[in-house]
C-alpha cells in the first residue's frame, strides 16, 4: 500500500492521477498484446523529498500455453543510495 490506498482487484485505471493509471493500464495490455515480460524503470522523488527508483516486472501468465490471460506484476522500490543499486541491477540485466 504504498500510495495509501489498496487497488486490489481495481483496474488501474482508477489509480490518480489518470495519467499514472492510464501508463499502468497501457502497461499491462502491451504485455498481454506481445505475450513477453515488460521491465519499467523509474526514478522518482517522494512527496518528502527522498529520490528513489521503482522497477516493476510484467510477467505475461497462460493458462493454455497459448492465450495470455493474467499478468503478475512485481514492483521494487529501491531508497538506497539515491535507487542506484537496484536501477544499475536491473539495467544491466535489461540491457544484456
Amino acid at each position: 500500500m504504498v500510495r495509501g490506498v489498496d487497488y486490489t482487484n481495481r483496474s488501474p485505471l482508477e489509480i490518480p492521477p489518470v495519467e499514472l493509471g492510464q501508463f499502468i493500464f497501457d502497461s499491462y495490455v502491451a504485455t498481454v498484446s506481445e505475450q513477453k515480460p515488460c521491465l519499467d524503470i523509474e526514478e522518482y522523488i517522494s512527496v518528502t523529498g527522498r529520490t528513489g527508483a521503482k522497477s516493476v516486472l510484467r510477467l505475461p501468465l497462460s493458462d493454455d500455453e497459448a492465450t495470455v490471460n493474467k499478468v503478475v506484476a512485481c514492483m521494487i522500490y529501491d531508497i538506497s543510495l539515491n535507487g542506484t543499486k537496484v536501477k544499475d541491477f536491473l539495467d544491466s540485466v535489461h540491457s544484456s
